[in-house]
């Protein structure tokens, strides 16, 4: 059945307004459906730390009888925060398909330019990994974030050894994430 003149006409205006409207509305309308959808991770997923923690916990149980291993772990415990603490409710909150959600999320993780969005996201609220530096540190947290990584790295495929310094050092990386950077998000989320 074809629409009449008038219908097209109605619909045509209705589609313009609705598009005016989410175009003066966007950023409250995303804003206000990532984070409903954040706050709704969060509250489902109260042990969110848990595994970076054990990482953690082991790390440090292995700091004086391997440094090399402690570093290992440390960095397996900041990866799993950056990933499944910081970002998994970023992107969980950018999808409303809750059968899919999970799927997604994983999926949007792995994708580079995602992830960079993801960061945007952080940053809007608070967590600027780039400009946060710990106390004692030269460089920012992301810097430290990344030369643990390269460490790490060495360690894995050409068996380099990792000093008590490094070890140390992504061990305060590793913490910093896990009981102050997210506290903070998750408190300011759930606050609002």
């Amino acid at each position: 059945m074809s629409m009449t003149p008038d219908e097209a006409w109605h619909e045509e205006a209705y589609d313009r307004m609705v598009d005016e409207i989410l175009e003066s509305h966007r950023d409250e309308i995303i804003d206000e459906f990532v984070f409903g959808r954040m706050v709704s991770y969060y509250q489902n997923n109260p042990n969110l730390t848990a595994a970076a923690e054990s990482a953690l916990v082991e790390a440090c149980s292995l700091l004086k009888s391997s440094p090399t291993a402690s570093l290992v772990f440390s960095r397996s415990a900041t990866e799993i925060a950056l990933r499944d603490v910081l970002l998994k409710p970023v992107a969980y909150g950018m999808v409303h398909d809750e059968i899919a959600g999970s799927l997604l999320v994983d999926l949007a993780i792995r994708n580079q330019q995602f992830t960079k969005l993801l960061f945007s996201v952080l940053e809007y609220y608070g967590v600027d990994l780039k400009s946060f530096t710990r106390e004692g540190a030269s460089n920012n947290i992301w810097a430290e974030i990344e030369e643990v990584a390269k460490t790490r790295n060495r360690i894995l495929h050409r068996g380099e050894k990792a000093s008590d310094e490094q070890a140390n050092r992504s061990i305060d990386v590793a913490t910093i994430l896990l009981e102050k950077i997210y506290p903070d998000l998750r408190r300011q989320i759930l606050q609002q």
